[in-house]
């Protein structure tokens, strides 16, 4: 069984929170993100073993679930610009005024706690940052005997990092 230090547990959905330019997002179910390298096969004539598999590219992606509370403000604010005076206005701005967004998960810890009482205050540290964040998909469902939902789906340029 590997040595884990006590102060480190695992990653859970009540320790961790979300915002984009400083605005938590909330009702959130579900977030997942995807990385995948994209490869090429290289062997030449002769051979039935690949020798390579180089690198071609890499695909981020990343989607969000929440339960639905109104339509026009669940999600991720201004991921996609609703608000709008006509159909062209919307097809210009979508067309011409989009802006990626940056997306910060914090994870909750443990700051301090009372020796005499053991009470825990808790603060955030930042577990990753993702940026360019550029709409794909956005989803609304509702079906029997269930709660409303919101998926957003997004395409983002810069994997996610850790810088030595």
């Amino acid at each position: 069984m590997p040595n884990i230090p006590s102060d480190q547990k695992v990653f859970t959905s009540p320790m961790c929170t979300f915002s984009v330019n400083g605005t938590v997002i909330a009702h959130v179910q579900n977030m997942t993100f995807s990385e995948n390298i994209v490869r090429a096969n290289v062997k030449g004539c002769g051979d039935l073993i690949y020798q390579e598999f180089p690198s071609l590219s890499i695909i981020c992606s990343g989607s969000f679930s929440y339960n639905s509370v109104n339509f026009r403000t669940d999600g991720i604010p201004d991921a996609l610009k609703r608000k709008v005076g006509s159909l062209q206005q919307f097809v210009d701005t979508l067309i011409l005024g989009e802006e990626p967004i940056t997306i910060n998960i914090f994870r909750r810890k443990e700051e301090s706690k009372d020796a005499k009482t053991g009470l825990v205050t808790g603060g955030l540290e930042n577990f990753a940052t993702i940026k360019d964040f550029y709409l794909e998909n956005d989803t609304w469902s509702i079906s029997n005997e269930s709660i409303a939902t919101k998926t957003q789906s997004f395409r983002y340029s810069t994997p996610i990092i850790y810088t030595l």
